[in-house]
């Protein structure tokens, strides 16, 4: 046994009825089935994903400890998944990766075996440069000692593990996130010298290990348990935490505001009660701050009720209110992209019988009324929700299948709509909840424990394919076979088909394709591109189609010849702005220039530049190219192909960045090549 475990389950107070015991034990402990990773993202496009065919992820015959695995999905749209594997007393964090589109990679080690480990709700975070880090405890026979390691997003690799808390302390039960410049911040509890926990602040840099602790966030000779983390766009740091020291216990928050930066007083949420309970905090993209809490009405300890109140940034805090009628504990949060806030909590009535709950606020309005989402005909769990781009929540859930196994659902609510099951995911029982995963694109990834005690993983797939260099002639003419072309590309799952409607009654599929009008008039060109989960992106263009004997002066000016040849061009699913962007999502076509120019666009880290170039006396527009650049101190050579558009040449292709460069960039490129003449052209980001 985990001697984090033994030390978990001291902490549990007696006295209270069957059903709050029961109750609080499974939400308290690692092998409790309830606390699961939620990871907000912006943007996206499907209402809510598909989920795949889920996969074992962790070695044959590997077994995991109670901890629930965890999961992220980077800026790369890659994910990464963390386990703590148990082996013979001894216990190994372990981790898996999958890149975009691909499968899952071999497990790896994340440091060395231990007699004690412990990964904690929360505990792991991708930043916006793309870099994974996660944060552990180790046991050392008297103390527990946090741990973090970095996952590169360029190699892969993870860094040798650093020591995060101060050297000979005893901490506990972290929460990590990452602001807007990739600053890394965690929250613990850590034992002052006369034994008693408190709250700990710290945070790195994006590119230094090193851990910087903070003054502690709570006072002096408290008992605290819980402590939650939140950060707000624009640069506030949130801590909430529970404190069960002499009269009772309490939620306490504070806020360390990015204007002074100061903290701002100590609020108390709670009156008094007799033991402590989780709760959870979250910010919207205004910077208003949510709580949701569980507090005991009149001191009953056997009563606990769910409440929220609101602070908007640089303000006071709101009155709470009351989200659940009955008994409710477990709150958990999820903020919307649009500011809408979602709080889901467990009910509980004897038995012990529990049931799903959830409740709703649309931006700028008041709490919706209380949603039962289940029977309490049997014992029902769930996780922590999470906001899809779209505005949906995700919320994984199960009920119970009898003994310690599950058999578990997704619940899914649509902004001003109603919850529905969104799965099943997994045909067969579990052994805990998933931690779930979501990111700018509405691609989704939840990752469990089985109940043979292996690690498992699902993808859902929430966007189409990009129509990457789109291409569709303006003109055409009759009887002549015309080209079109799409080069379609899916950041998470393989692509699937993709068709053309050319508008006449003829259809073609494949990516490149000919197709030959019978008749002069204007047709609308459809094309459709869908992925292996069914979701599909479509774009239309139009073409006129003139007769063969139009005389030339009548094709439109600018138009370039039937089947001609275009600049690589971005096409975009509806609705869904690439996460990142400092430049607009597309790249225009460009037309025969005065002279050498250029265009870059930057979607995520993944820049695409396409520059026209002059040729050499008797060289032809056909073969590759070079150009090389320096980006936020980084030199970089790019692998360019060589395209005639509209009577010049292009020469076009991509490299992804180490690191997203500042906004408003200037760019200077220079472009060399056989055939070419060498240039230095600038362009802005």
């Amino acid at each position: 046994m985990d001697p984090r475990d033994s030390r978990r389950a001291s902490l549990r107070i007696a006295g209270l009825r069957p059903t709050i015991a029961v109750m609080r034990r499974l939400l308290r402990l690692p092998l409790a089935t309830l606390g699961a990773l939620a990871l907000l993202a912006a943007t996206g496009h499907a209402a809510v994903p598909g989920w795949g065919i889920s996969e074992t992820i962790s070695a044959a015959g590997e077994t995991a400890s109670t901890d629930i695995p965890q999961i992220v999905i980077d800026e790369t749209y890659g994910a990464t998944a963390i386990w703590v594997k148990a082996s013979g007393g001894q216990y190994q964090l372990r981790s898996a990766h999958r890149d975009p589109g691909g499968g899952w990679g071999i497990p790896v080690d994340i440091g060395s075996p231990a007699d004690g480990i412990s990964l904690a709700e929360r505990a792991v975070v991708s930043a916006p440069n793309g870099d994974v880090t996660a944060l552990w405890s180790v046991y050392d026979g008297a103390n527990n000692l946090l741990y973090s390691s970095i996952r590169n997003a360029i190699t892969g690799n993870w860094s040798t593990p650093a020591l995060a808390s101060p050297a000979g302390t005893d901490s506990d039960l972290a929460t990590i996130r990452s602001d807007p410049s990739s600053r890394i911040w965690a929250v613990w509890t850590e034992k002052d010298g006369n034994g008693d926990p408190r709250t700990r602040l710290a945070s790195r840099a994006a590119d230094s290990a090193t851990w910087v602790p903070e003054p502690f966030v709570s006072p002096s000779g408290s008992g605290v348990s819980y402590p939650t983390l939140a950060v707000a766009p624009n640069g506030d740091i949130a801590v909430s935490w529970t404190d069960n020291t002499g009269n009772g216990s309490h939620v306490y928050a504070r806020v360390l505001e990015h204007t002074g930066p100061s903290w701002t007083a100590t609020e108390d949420f709670l009156g008094t009660c007799t033991d402590s309970q989780p709760q959870d905090i979250a910010f919207t993209p205004a910077s208003t701050l949510t709580i949701a809490y569980a507090s005991c009405e009149g001191g009953d300890p056997s009563n606990w009720h769910v409440k929220s109140a609101t602070r908007p940034a640089g303000g006071s805090w709101s009155a709470a209110t009351d989200l659940s009628a009955g008994v409710g504990l477990g709150p958990r949060l999820a903020i919307t992209p649009a500011g809408d806030a979602v709080a889901t909590w467990t009910g509980i009535t004897t038995g012990p019988l529990f049931w799903l709950a959830a409740r709703e606020r649309l931006a700028g309005d008041a709490w919706g009324t209380e949603r039962t989402l289940s029977t309490s005909e049997v014992a029902n769990f769930g996780g922590s929700p999470a906001a899809l781009p779209s505005g949906s929540v995700l919320w994984p859930t199960a009920r119970s299948a009898g003994g310690p196994t599950l058999r578990p659902r997704t619940q899914a609510w649509t902004p001003g709509g109603v919850w529905e099951q969104n799965g099943p995911w997994e045909t067969g029982l579990t052994a805990s909840l998933p931690a779930l995963a979501v990111d700018g694109a509405g691609n989704s990834a939840m990752v469990w424990r089985s109940e043979t005690d292996s690690v498992r993983a699902t993808i859902g797939d929430g966007t189409g394919p990009r129509l990457d260099n789109l291409f569709v002639a303006t003109t055409a003419i009759a009887g002549i076979a015309t080209s079109f072309n799409v080069e379609p590309a899916d950041d998470w799952t393989q692509l699937g088909t993709t068709t053309w409607d050319f508008g006449d009654g003829q259809s073609a599929t494949g990516t490149t394709v000919d197709h030959t009008y019978a008749a002069a008039g204007t047709y609308t060109v459809t094309v459709s591109s869908r992925d292996v989960g069914l979701n599909e992106t479509t774009a239309t263009r139009t073409i006129t189609v003139v007769a063969a004997d139009t005389p030339p002066g009548d094709t439109p000016p600018g138009s370039p010849t039937p089947g001609g040849d275009a600049i690589p061009v971005t096409e975009t699913p509806s609705g869904t702005p690439a996460p990142g962007l400092t430049t607009p999502a597309t790249l225009a076509p460009v037309k025969p220039p005065a002279g050498p120019r250029a265009e870059a666009r930057l979607r995520g880290r993944k820049l695409t530049v396409a520059a026209t170039v002059k040729l050499k006396r008797g060289s032809k527009c056909r073969g590759k190219a070079t150009g090389r650049t320096k980006v936020a101190g980084k030199r970089y050579t790019l692998k360019l192909r060589l395209t005639k558009v509209r009577g010049a040449c292009v020469a076009s292709g991509s490299v992804t960045l180490k690191k997203a460069p500042p906004k408003k960039a200037k760019l200077r490129i220079t472009i060399s090549g056989r055939g070419l003449k060498t240039r230095t052209l600038t362009t802005a980001l």
